[in-house]
């Protein structure tokens, strides 16, 4: 893209215009259309190595070194008061426009081609949209090559339309295969804030579950590593909770939740937050911790999507007047350890 941006500069007249003030014209003149050419080749270089097609990634390199050395001679070998298009022979342009045309072809048989393979359809769309606008682009190749064949110039009054077009195109192309990425990273961001009031009172409950770094220094990783790390003291915590509350508590919580209309979803959350609280305040009172059999940790599942669902409705149930009476009224069932 940043070889893309300088090529389309150079190309500006008032462009080189001022740096001709400083530079050789000729000479800018002459990198502009080298600097284009190594564009267009990254471009191809870029889509074929995607494909894992490295010996075409020689081969364009290779073309790409004979295409510029036979500008280069061109260019040196012809008499011209001031570099301007006209005064170039038609073979600088013909190979010109034909290196660009091909490298631009090649781009659009790859990207088409493994569109209909991907999978995923954010990669699918973002290769059929770079296909359409890199299409556009083989279009204009094909009518500046007309032009320089016939003279007939009306078609290029409508390249702004169509570099317009090939932009939005590209654009696509480039949004799209990480669109999935970046919902992801939203979503990890939004569930990562959400279940951060029940991690920091079990971390503070259970203080040696916290994996060495402080989280202020754990802002410059991804956000998925963080809240995976969230997740994993939040489980430890709680495995190590559950031997401060005995089974006959548990049983009791049972009884007196049962006595509440709780939706079905919500039953295992909201007793699991309930235990939490009990446990915490067990311990946090100097109750010793009694290892029991009965398992009450699975915690929604065995992967961690399930496990990060089931806290997220944890920590959503807390925030529910069942479960802050019970934080702040000590006198409630439940709280009893026989």
């Amino acid at each position: 893209m940043a070889l893309i941006t300088v090529a389309m500069t150079l190309h500006m007249p008032e462009v080189l215009t001022a740096a001709g003030r400083w530079l050789d014209p000729f000479a800018l003149y002459l990198a502009s259309h080298l600097i284009t050419v190594v564009d267009g080749t990254a471009l191809v270089c870029v889509v074929l190595m995607a494909a894992s097609k490295r010996r075409g990634v020689l081969l364009w390199c290779a073309t790409a070194f004979v295409v510029s050395g036979s500008m280069v001679w061109i260019f040196a070998t012809t008499q011209m008061p001031r570099p301007e298009d006209s005064a170039l022979p038609t073979i600088y342009w013909g190979i010109f426009s034909v290196y660009h045309f091909t490298a631009m072809l090649c781009c659009v048989y790859v990207c088409w081609r493994y569109a209909f393979q991907a999978r995923d359809w954010t990669l699918r769309g973002g290769l059929l949209a770079l296909g359409a606008g890199l299409t556009i682009v083989c279009l204009m190749w094909v009518v500046l090559m007309d032009s320089l064949l016939t003279g007939n110039t009306q078609w290029i009054g409508y390249f702004t339309g169509l570099e317009l077009v090939e932009v939005l195109f590209v654009a696509a192309g480039a949004i799209l295969p990480v669109f999935n990425s970046v919902v992801r990273a939203v979503g990890n961001l939004w569930v990562y804030r959400q279940i951060a009031p029940l991690w920091r009172d079990l971390v503070e409950s259970v203080p040696h579950v916290a994996l060495g770094a402080t989280q202020s220094r754990l802002g410059g990783y991804p956000v998925e590593l963080r809240l995976y790390r969230r997740i994993i003291e939040t489980r430890d915590a709680i495995l190590t909770l559950r031997e401060y509350v005995t089974l006959e508590t548990l049983e009791h919580l049972r009884a007196y939740l049962a006595k509440h209309r709780i939706d079905p979803p919500d039953r295992e959350p909201t007793f699991t937050a309930c235990w939490i609280e009990i446990a915490r305040r067990a311990k946090a009172t100097g109750e010793r911790p009694q290892p029991h059999a009965q398992d009450i940790t699975r915690l929604g599942g065995d992967d961690v999507r399930s496990e990060t669902a089931f806290l997220l409705d944890v920590a959503r149930v807390r925030a529910t007047p069942l479960i802050q009476g019970l934080r702040n009224q000590p006198d409630l069932p439940g709280y009893s350890r026989t």
